[in-house]
C-alpha cells in the first residue's frame, strides 16, 4: 500500500504545478511541506488555489 498525496490535486493548477516544481527543483522536502502548508491553509479558509 502506498500513500497518496492528500493535496494532489492541486497540481493540476498549471500555477501551483509551476510553483511545485521550482521549489522542488532545490529541495524536494520544501516543495512538498510547502505544498502541505498550502493544501492545510485551503482547508482552514475553506478556499481553494485559483487563479
Amino acid at each position: 500500500m502506498t500513500m497518496q498525496p492528500k493535496y494532489r490535486e492541486f497540481l493540476l493548477d498549471e500555477d501551483v504545478r509551476r510553483w511545485f516544481e521550482n521549489l522542488k527543483a532545490k529541495s524536494v522536502l520544501t516543495a512538498t511541506v510547502a505544498l502541505r502548508n498550502l493544501g492545510h491553509y485551503c482547508e482552514l479558509t475553506e478556499t481553494r488555489p485559483v487563479k
